[in-house]
Parts: structure tokens; sequence; C-alpha cells
């Protein structure tokens, strides 16, 4: 290789690698930042460990200096306000139980990883104003004593636009604050509950998996391109009046439950009365697993059906024939319409198809699995041939 061939090689290289570094151990994009400094774990309220003092309400915070093989820790153990806040990769900052941040500006970029955890005191991160969480990262929240771990308390009137991830257990919408909902909450720990407090918009993925409970309290709005999904074992409750107009389609593996006061419109267009409601264009996506598990509408009220029910056996599963699955509960005599059009009716090769059995004497859908009429017309003769030649063979 020649001596320039060389230079030119190494200059590239020294410049591939500076992208790579600012990519990869986060580059503060803030205005005027007063940035992380310390290297490991440390607590936020250090002056020292920060490169203007400890954050005040008019300052922007950077906690950008992780890397793969040396991550910082920031401990958060008391109140304390910023501006704005981003977060790098490799980088974690607890705010523990009995401490609080305050965002007064309108940005926490995460591409880390936030951890709100309440024990024997609440811990929250407050926003002052309207603000939009953003990055790759993940904020859980975590609630292991009686309190919970919030997200926004004391906002009221003022909008949370998620376009990154929330999950975990305790609440979103402390105080009256919206969320607009363009990424994931996912209620994902197990036996506990994610609350919904406020109004609700979603155009990205309301869902409760890994045994969580997603509690809707409010009105919430799932437009044409949200999602929301009950997981395998997982539950979504409407309670206090909720109103959920859910877009075109639902995935049901776990509990979707309504109480009787609240409402579950599945479809978009005009709708009255409270329990569970599905449009002309509604579609239910009816999962069914080999371990059992099924999605379950339970309703304390009433069911008005109509639109698609879309049946999804998970990983090849295939019922016997005779396995019945009850996927919709409601009050006795309280189960109006049908479902307008069956998707997926046949399975395990055509050989058996799902009957739809609607009991509105004590208010519950049921589906069995059925031989296939068609085929058993195609087997009957093959059956009776059989029959036939062992007949000959016996009494030859």
């Amino acid at each position: 290789m020649s001596t320039r061939v060389r230079i030119i090689f190494t200059l590239c290289s020294l410049l591939v690698l500076g992208f790579y570094s600012a990519t990869a151990f986060g580059q503060c994009t803030l205005a005027s930042p007063d940035s992380w400094q310390h290297t490991g774990t440390g607590t936020w309220t250090t002056a020292g460990n920060w490169s203007g003092g400890v954050p005040t309400s008019s300052t922007n915070a950077c906690i950008t200096n992780g890397t793969s093989g040396s991550p910082t820790v920031v401990n958060l153990t008391s109140f304390s306000e910023v501006n704005n806040l981003q977060l790098g990769g490799f980088n974690t900052l607890n705010v523990n139980s009995g401490a609080g941040l305050g965002v007064n500006g309108t940005q926490i970029i995460n591409n880390g990883q936030i951890n709100v955890t309440s024990g024997g005191l609440g811990a929250e991160i407050q926003l002052e104003s309207s603000a939009t969480l953003s990055g790759t990262g993940t904020v859980t929240l975590s609630t292991p004593g009686t309190h919970l771990a919030s997200f926004g308390q004391g906002t009221a009137g003022h909008t949370l636009t998620n376009q990154s991830t929330i999950d975990g257990a305790g609440e979103i919408g402390v105080g009256g604050l919206a969320l607009n909902n363009q990424g994931l909450v996912n209620a994902n720990t197990n036996g506990q509950t994610l609350y919904l407090a406020g109004a609700t918009t979603n155009t990205g993925t309301l869902e409760a998996t890994n045994g969580g409970i997603l509690q809707i309290n409010g009105v919430t709005v799932n437009d044409l391109n949200g999602t929301m999904t009950a997981g395998a074992g997982s539950t979504i409750q409407l309670v206090s009046s909720a109103l959920v107009q859910n877009g075109t389609s639902f995935n049901s593996l776990g509990l979707l439950s309504i109480d009787s006061t609240s409402t579950f419109v599945l479809g978009t267009g005009a709708h009255s009365g409270t329990g569970y409601i599905q449009l002309a264009n509604g579609m239910l996506n009816e999962m069914i697993a080999s371990n059992s598990s099924f999605g379950v509408i339970n309703v304390s009220g009433s069911a008005l059906l109509n639109g698609t029910l879309n049946i999804l056996l998970q990983n090849g599963f295939d019922p016997t024939i005779g396995s019945t699955y009850k996927i919709l509960l409601a009050n006795a005599g309280q189960i109006n319409g049908t479902f307008s059009s069956i998707e997926n009716d046949t399975f395990d090769g055509g050989a058996e198809k799902w009957g739809v059995y609607y009991n509105r004497a004590d208010g519950y859908v049921e589906l069995t699995a059925m031989p296939e009429p068609d085929m058993l017309l195609l087997l009957i003769p093959g059956l009776l041939g059989t029959g036939f030649v062992l007949r000959r063979q016996l009494f030859r």
C-alpha cells in the first residue's frame, strides 16, 4: 500500500470513528447545556458532577457521556428541576422513591433508560407545560410499594406527546394531563396496573403484556392508525365511564374488561349506549394459542355485534374437534346482532371449521371447533369403500 493510500485510509477511518463515537456514545443537541461530567454512578444533586453545577428550571440538562464499556448511572434522590432533558445511550437516570423531576421545557429526549421507582414514598416526572418524550430509550414506571410511580403529576391542561416507550406499573396523566401516544405504552408488570388517568389520543400502541393490567379512566380515542392489544394473561380495563373509540381493529389474546359505566367502540362511526359496541367496519382479531390462552371480552352490560370476527390461531395450533372457547361474556339477554363476516373460519388444512354460537339468553358468544362439512362429504365415499374392503377381508 502506498503512503498516499495509507494516509487517505487513515483519514477515512478517523472520520468514520468520529461519526460512530458521536452516534453510539451520544452527543448533546440541546442549546447551552449543563452536561453531566461524572463517570460511573453519581448523584444528581452533587454540583461537581455537572459542568455548570446542579441544573435549575431554566437549565437544559444533558447526560450523554456513557459508553458501552463505561455506562453512566445518575441517581435522583430528591425533587429537582430542569428546562429540557436529554439522555444518551448507555446512560441511566433513576428517579428514586421520594424523588421527582420537574421538566419546565418542552423536550425529554431519551435514548437511554429512565427508571421512576416508587416504594414507601411516591416518585414522579412532573411536566410543567406540554412536552414531548422522544428517542429510542424507555421510561419504566415501577410501583413496588403503596404509592404510584407517575409521569405527569400536577399538570392539568397540558399534554404529554409520547413518541418513545413508557412501560411498567404506575400512572400516566395525574391531575388531568392528556396523553397523545404516538409510540408505545405497555402495562408489562405481572399483576400490577398501569393507569391512564387522563384523556388519551392513541396513534401508536396501547397494550397489556406479561400479566400486566392497563386501566383506562376517562376518554381514550384510538384512531385508524392506532393499535390496542390485550396479551396472554393480561388485562385491559375500562372503568369510571371510560370511552374507548378504538379505530377498526382490536387484538385479543388476554382480557378486555368493561365495567357497567364504560363503553368500548370497535370501528368508526356513530354509536350510542354503553358496553361493547362493534360497528360494521370493526374487526375483532380473536387469538387462540396452544397453551389455552385466548381472548375474552367481559362486559358488565350489553354487547352489540357487527363487523368482522377474525380468528387467528397462534404458532400453528389446531384445536381438536369439540374444543370450545367463550370469547365474549355479557349480561343475560343483552347480546344483540351478529358478526357480519368470519375470517379464517376453517383450519387444520381445511379439515375443521369454526362454529359461532350466540347464546343470547345466558349472555355469551362461543366458538366451537367442528369438522368441515365439505371435507366430510369428500371423506364419506372413501370411508365407505374402506369399510367394504374390510368386510370382504373379514368374511373371505
